[in-house]
């Protein structure tokens, strides 16, 4: 939890305060108040930075719940227990696959995170068109 919220928590910050200064009069203009300014304007032009802050974590998720289970030892065995397990018996081959898969997971993982994240905000921006 602690390795995947700074990601997400920076990237959403970046969103909401990179909205064109232009965009901001337009809504000063107009009278709006800050809940309908962060709700109108703000939200919507930091989803795509959003998305890539939950790809970000994403990936560091894995890694965080394999340090964590290596370090803590708590819950159920997992990867972290199987490499240390491995390691400890020198077990190469074993350890080499683990290790493989640790990879392929937190891979997977990023790209499923990015695909649905591309998916959705598709249509909102074009490439190359943000600030």
């Amino acid at each position: 939890m602690l390795i995947s919220i700074f990601p997400i928590i920076t990237n959403t910050l970046y969103g909401l305060l990179t909205v064109d200064s232009n965009l901001h009069d337009l809504f000063t203009l107009h009278n709006a108040g800050r809940w309908k300014r962060l709700r109108k304007l703000q939200l919507p032009h930091a989803v795509p930075d959003i998305f890539v802050g939950l790809r970000v974590s994403a990936g560091l998720s894995v890694i965080g719940a394999i340090v964590g289970e290596f370090f803590f030892r708590q819950g159920t065995p997992g990867l972290g227990r199987l490499l240390d397990l491995y390691r400890a018996r020198l077990q190469s081959d074993l350890l080499m696959s683990t290790l493989l898969f640790s990879c392929l997971l937190g891979i997977s993982v990023f790209v499923a995170v990015g695909v649905i994240g591309s998916r959705l905000t598709r249509s909102w921006f074009e490439e190359g068109t943000r600030n």
